[in-house]
């Protein structure tokens, strides 16, 4: 199996297109919401995700456009789940002036240490790869978000 198939049977179908403007705070739910509903994490996930966000800001923005918001495993991963969700937005989010808009929001969540460096690895050869990032900040629709991470 390539990294590309890894990843993609990572996501499931926790993806998602908002073609409305949102908040930090509404991005940051609707992201970690996708892994809650699977019964990835628990609502102590986001909580932690968000109580450091206020401390020390958005510490998970890795480039320009693109957020990977997580926590700690023993902040509210359900033991041996793992997995990721893909938010895309039509409307760069703002956190604040200091920081880079993002548009498209990965949630992580790793059951263990070995798992969250296997998922960000196979993560970033795809990212990498055939212009992923640009092809995911390309879709304008739901349905094209899809078919894009479903022949990843």
């Amino acid at each position: 199996m390539n990294n590309e198939s890894q990843v993609a049977s990572l996501f499931g179908k926790r993806i998602k297109y908002s073609d409305v403007k949102l908040s930090w705070d509404d991005a940051l739910e609707q992201s970690i919401a996708m892994l809650q509903n699977d019964g990835i994490v628990n609502q102590h996930y986001i909580e932690a995700i968000r109580s450091v966000t206020d401390e020390i800001g958005p510490y998970y923005i890795l480039t320009d456009d693109l957020a990977m918001p997580h926590a700690r495993p023993d902040e509210g991963v359900i033991a041996g789940q793992g997995g990721l969700s893909l938010l895309i937005c039509h409307s760069p989010v703002r956190f604040d002036q200091e920081h880079s808009a993002v548009r498209a929001f990965i949630g992580l969540a790793a059951g263990d240490s070995e798992q969250h460096v296997l998922t960000i690895s196979n993560l970033m050869n795809w990212l990498d790869s055939d212009d992923a990032m640009e092809k995911l900040l390309s879709v304008q629709n739901q349905s094209e978000l899809e078919r894009l991470v479903e022949s990843a």
